[in-house]
């Protein structure tokens, strides 16, 4: 499974049904129970029996992507006790065929051996991340929907703007004013509440994400201050924005000034 070792060694032929007992513990049990860091060597009971440690390997993740790391120990093959068995095996390109080649071997060996649950690895962390797959599929078809409502409310402000604004761009149009100066008018106010708003967002963003632990668990191995995110988004929304805003600002550098003149 590549757990790396992090002290004394891992299981080798020499641990056998006939052999000194021995253990394989994480490091999570390692720091539970002998806290100075020095676990090889100690002895652990079951019963009358006396398990000697010999390897300290890596915390693990089982269930959950967000599981706290367990003490757990490792015990050789020939002394399990365990009714269930688990194989693991790597395969050099892809493992969905090897799955039946297993079964088929395994079937050899014990036609009444049952075989169930088979899946790859890439499956397992299917299951593993579904809550946060989940949590990010609902919160991304949220925020498309707030993206897109956002970008419809501001087209509607600012062409409602600019329609009140009708007499204000034919007088400035007759007095010399040219399309690009109205363009880039209209634009500049849009752009200028967008940018106050992102300033604003982004101020609750960082301070709601940086506190709520629930959002921790969602994002494993992602901070929720994540500077990409903080920096992608807003240029985002500021990129939706002005297309909002330049299809208003176009429509009035096109105004007739001397139809504008007479609207009421």
């Amino acid at each position: 499974m590549g757990i790396p070792v992090r002290a004394g060694r891992e299981y080798n032929d020499a641990d056998t049904a006939t052999s000194p007992r021995t253990l394989v513990i994480n490091e999570a049990m390692a720091r539970r129970y002998w806290p100075d860091g020095n676990a090889v060597g100690k002895i652990v009971r079951f019963g009358p029996n006396a398990n000697e440690v010999i390897g300290v390997v890596a915390d693990t993740k089982h269930n959950s992507i967000n599981e706290r790391p367990l003490a757990q120990l490792f015990i050789p093959m020939a002394r399990s006790e365990v009714s269930t068995l688990r194989l693991f095996a790597r395969a050099g390109g892809d493992p969905a065929p090897l799955v039946a080649e297993i079964r088929d071997a395994i079937r050899t060996l014990d036609p009444n051996l049952p075989v169930y649950d088979a899946r790859t690895l890439n499956e397992h962390m299917l299951g593993a991340v579904f809550a946060q797959r989940m949590a990010a599929d609902l919160l991304g078809a949220m925020g498309v929907l707030a993206l897109l409502l956002a970008a419809i409310g501001l087209y509607g402000v600012m062409a409602y703007a600019v329609s009140q604004r009708t007499q204000e761009m034919g007088i400035r149009l007759a007095l010399g004013a040219s399309p690009s100066y109205l363009l880039n008018m209209v634009i500049g106010q849009g752009m200028k509440l967008t940018v106050i708003g992102l300033v604003i967002g982004l101020a609750i963003a960082l301070g709601a994400f940086g506190s709520i632990g629930a959002v921790r668990t969602l994002l494993p191995g992602i901070s929720p201050l994540d500077p990409i995110t903080f920096i992608a988004v807003p240029a985002l929304l500021a990129a939706i924005a002005f297309v909002a805003t330049w299809i208003p600002a176009k429509r009035a550098g096109r105004v007739d000034p001397v139809t504008a003149l007479r609207v009421d």
